[in-house]
């Protein structure tokens, strides 16, 4: 945010084209979502690749790792699986987590799962270096609204 404050124009015309991205991504939902069972998200791909190319800008113009290196190839390693549409980096990074959209399929699951396994995550930049592994958790969409969970679902990730 601060550099937000000392660079108003281009980080005024980065935001900006977040925002119209932002909106294109959701009207392209609801479209996909009343078209029923259309399985053509080439336009959603190209939505999601045009938001995280201005957040790499961002982060670059920022000197901000908001999509840093490492998770760039993890984000373009996942897109190659057939099934998944994309994925960013949730919130302002910060290397724990990404997210992706992907087809409800249990393939799809299974070909992440099986190219994560051996996956080696790797940070090299001027305040980290480390690697570690990478896993998927099991969330999805919820039309429930607050619930509680079951700390059973997550004991492959309490150490």
């Amino acid at each position: 945010m601060q550099w937000r404050k000392q660079n108003p124009q281009i980080a005024n015309s980065i935001w900006d084209e977040l925002q119209a991205t932002n909106s294109r991504l959701a009207a392209e939902l609801v479209s996909l979502s009343k078209a029923g069972s259309s399985n053509d998200y080439d336009k959603l791909r190209d939505i999601i690749q045009e938001n995280r190319k201005l957040v790499r800008q961002m982060s670059k113009e920022s000197n901000v790792p908001i999509e840093p290196e490492a998770q760039t190839k993890l984000l373009d390693a996942c897109s190659q699986i057939k099934g998944v549409i994309g994925g960013v980096t949730p919130g302002a990074g910060g290397y724990d987590a990404v997210v992706l959209l992907i087809e409800d399929k249990a393939e799809v699951v299974e070909s992440l799962r099986d190219m994560l396994k051996d996956y080696k995550f790797e940070v090299k930049d001027v305040e980290t270096v480390g690697s570690g592994r990478v896993g998927l958790l099991r969330v999805r969409e919820e039309m429930e609204g607050v619930k509680e969970e079951r700390i059973e679902d997550y004991s492959e990730w309490i150490g």
